[in-house]
């Protein structure tokens, strides 16, 4: 199954969430945007290694 479309929109929504962290001039605004980023960040990473072996194949090597 591909996965590019959605990988690309995670990535995307990422790097925004990203940038209104940067941009925004309140603290908890920040922090805010930085966990949805992280959020999105680890759904990549989810969707990407299901095309894969098994996460934990991967770090063996």
């Amino acid at each position: 199954m591909n996965h590019t479309p959605r990988l690309t929109e995670l990535r995307r929504l990422q790097l925004n969430a990203e940038h209104m962290a940067r941009l925004s001039p309140f603290k908890a605004d920040r922090e805010k945007f930085g966990r949805i980023a992280e959020r999105y960040r680890q759904e990549a990473e989810v969707l990407k290694g299901e095309g894969g072996p098994p996460a934990s194949s991967r770090k063996s090597r």
